[in-house]
């Protein structure tokens, strides 16, 4: 969905450029289109995070571990 968000933002931003016929700089400029640029980078923050559980989770299956092998390795018992 990060991605999505952060596509149409962009495709906007463009689109918003060519309708006027101003640069790309002239356009983020405009109040608009600094939304829609602070959007899309909320968009891609937005997606790293589910791009990290899913590689952690693969990261568990190729090493054959499940979530309780692997937690504990980490804790330090007193």
């Amino acid at each position: 969905m990060g991605w999505y968000l952060t596509a149409q933002c962009i495709w906007y931003i463009v689109l918003v450029s060519r309708r006027d016929g101003t640069s790309l700089g002239d356009t983020l400029a405009a109040v608009g289109s600094g939304v829609s640029l602070g959007l899309a980078c909320y968009g891609i923050l937005g997606a790293l995070y589910p791009f990290a559980l899913v590689s952690y989770h693969f990261y568990l299956i190729f090493t054959g571990q499940n979530t309780h092998e692997y937690v504990p390795s980490f804790i330090i018992w007193c």
